[in-house]
């Protein structure tokens, strides 16, 4: 599918995972090339000691990758409950280049973002390792005890904040 594009599914949060088993069921193979639940790995304290958990990157929204939304509508119809394409206007729209090309950086090929590390040298921040790399300007906010970060990006040309891992491993004031 050479000319597929990645649109976005908003539908009801917490049905996330189950929309996209029930559209891998229905949907004809024929008519997409992948549908994705974006995961980030957040770290958390338990009792002392940190863990990664597995949370939803963007809650409410399934993106699929498709040449054709329109045959993929009909589909939605059957479905019970809130599910239907973002739309600019009345038109089904795909999310910009730049925008899948974030989003790819972001999750890497196992479509679950990973935790960044970077170093704070006064006010400047410099990520070192992690899908961050690179993008300390979409960055708006560091808390560096629960090791996350809220970057602003664009969905469908609409600033959104998304919290991802990032553990500061140094700072330098």
């Amino acid at each position: 599918m050479d000319n597929s594009n990645w649109y976005v599914l908003w539908i009801e949060n917490g049905k996330e995972y189950e929309v996209k088993e029930r559209l891998i069921s229905v949907l004809p193979k024929k008519d997409y090339e992948k549908i994705i639940v974006p995961y980030k790995n957040m770290p958390k304290r338990i009792a002392g000691k940190w863990f990664t958990t597995k949370e939803k990157l963007f809650a409410g929204y399934i993106f699929i990758v498709t040449e054709d939304p329109n045959k993929i509508v009909p589909y939605l119809e059957k479905f019970s409950g809130f599910v239907t394409f973002l739309k600019v206007g009345k038109d089904i729209s795909p999310i910009f280049k730049e925008e899948v090309d974030f989003l790819t950086t972001l999750m890497g090929d196992n479509e679950e973002a990973d935790l960044s590390k970077g170093i704070i040298n006064g006010d400047i921040l410099k990520i070192i390792s992690g899908p961050l790399v690179g993008q300390e300007a979409k960055v708006k906010k560091i808390d560096r005890h629960k090791r996350k970060a809220v970057v602003v990006t664009e969905l469908l040309g609409r600033c959104i904040e998304v919290t991802v891992g990032l553990e500061i491993v140094k700072r330098i004031d």
